[in-house]
């Protein structure tokens, strides 16, 4: 039997359902046309069309819609398809039998709250990724965010647990770990003040030599407590210098709007001293605009904020377009503001972790997590040298050295 995955987003969702189902004796068809059944793994709001195509291409086909959206957009799929089983991450454990129910013409719906953890359900893991999650759940009550909505209140998984799934990556001949998480630095934050996401994190880097380890999105409020512990395991060479922190707005109005509060004090400061200690540091952030209630001023203060921190690479969620051309003008001087960060590495050599690609043509990341276009042949899953020849919103170019 086999089956065809589409996967928008929720890769580790992805991975644990094509481990079920291959260990289940189903195939995974590389192309819809080949399967005998289509499951759609959704993760985000705009998958909606993806859903209509296929069934609209596929109509003699059974089909499965999984994912962290499925419970939200409910209603909207089924005036699409009254056919087609649903089931959300909560219940990934019965993906096996939704798929099999599903092929004998019985439409299931899988969407009660279920507690199981999913850390240590199997995975396929691929290009020598593993992507390790320390918690579920979100602890912010955030106005308009349906994240913990969806996903509930925060839940750390045990240390145990979590050294376990780790142990489990390098088995696998995982080269990279990434931890993920809402926000790792609210890690174990349910029972006690102060994080112990330092000391998990130096137990996991303690079982062995043969990885890197990419953290996953913190928050300045969270890290407050154990600043100086995350500057020394950024300082650490097997540790992605990359920091992931949400600024969401510059304006304390917005942030009293969106009920979350307002460290951006806290987030320059820290940004400031990791880059004394830290040079290279490679700093995501998000900034959300046309939130109900921006104004103009409160517009200026976010990118007052931007041009103040100097993201590398800024994640922009319009929430409204009916507010001009803010998310335009704010990408605007995003992109310039890359440019100018990554200009530097121009005629530079260095390493770089192969990540995706083939032929001649792979995505790379440096020491920093940055994205590297290089062209050559090279292998997946192993480092290369490069020379860097130019520089680009979000990315550089290189040629093998």
């Amino acid at each position: 039997m086999e089956i065809h995955i589409s996967s928008f987003s929720n890769i580790s969702e992805y991975e644990i359902m094509c481990a079920m189902l291959a260990e289940a004796g189903f195939s995974i068809a590389k192309r819809p046309e080949e399967a005998d059944i289509v499951l759609i793994n959704i993760g985000n709001s705009d998958c909606i069309d993806a859903i209509k195509a296929s069934i609209s291409n596929f109509p003699g086909k059974k089909h499965v819609i999984a994912g962290c959206m499925t419970s939200k957009k409910i209603r909207e799929i089924r005036k699409i398809t009254e056919e087609a089983s649903i089931i959300d991450t909560d219940n990934l454990a019965e993906i096996v039998q939704v798929v099999e129910e599903t092929m004998h013409g019985n439409t299931l719906e899988c969407l009660t709250f279920n507690s199981r953890k999913r850390i240590l359900l199997p995975k396929v893991r691929k290009e020598g990724i593993g992507r390790l999650p320390v918690m579920s759940g979100c602890s912010e009550p955030c106005r308009e965010c349906t994240f913990r909505l969806e996903k509930g209140l925060l839940s750390s998984y045990s240390k145990e647990d979590i050294i376990r799934e780790a142990k489990s990556c390098l088995k696998d001949r995982c080269n990279q770990i990434y931890l993920t998480g809402q926000d790792i630095s609210a890690f174990g934050r349910e029972e006690i003040w102060r994080s112990p996401l330092p000391e998990l994190v130096n137990d996991i880097l303690g079982l062995g030599e043969g990885f890197r380890l990419l953290l996953g999105r913190v928050t300045a409020q969270n890290i407050r407590s154990i600043e100086d512990e995350i500057i020394a395991l950024y300082s650490n060479p097997r540790v992605y210098k990359c920091v992931n922190m949400p600024m969401y707005s510059g304006s304390s109005n917005v942030l009293s709007m969106m009920r979350r509060p307002d460290y951006s004090e806290t987030m320059v400061k820290f940004l400031r001293k990791l880059r004394q200690t830290i040079p290279q540091v490679y700093f995501i952030s998000e900034a959300i605009v046309g939130f109900p209630g921006e104004t103009e001023d409160d517009f200026h203060a976010t990118m007052d904020l931007v041009k103040n921190v100097m993201p590398d690479s800024l994640v922009i969620h319009e929430f409204s377009n009916e507010c001009g051309n803010r998310a335009k003008i704010l990408d605007s001087l995003q992109r310039n503001i890359s440019v100018i960060n990554l200009e530097k590495y121009v005629f530079s050599t260095m390493d770089v972790f192969i990540e995706s690609g083939s032929g001649e043509s792979f995505v790379a990341r440096d020491n920093s997590y940055r994205k590297v276009l290089v062209s050559g042949k090279c292998k997946l899953g192993e480092k290369a040298s490069v020379n860097i020849t130019s520089a680009f919103p979000g990315f550089l170019k290189a040629e093998l050295a």
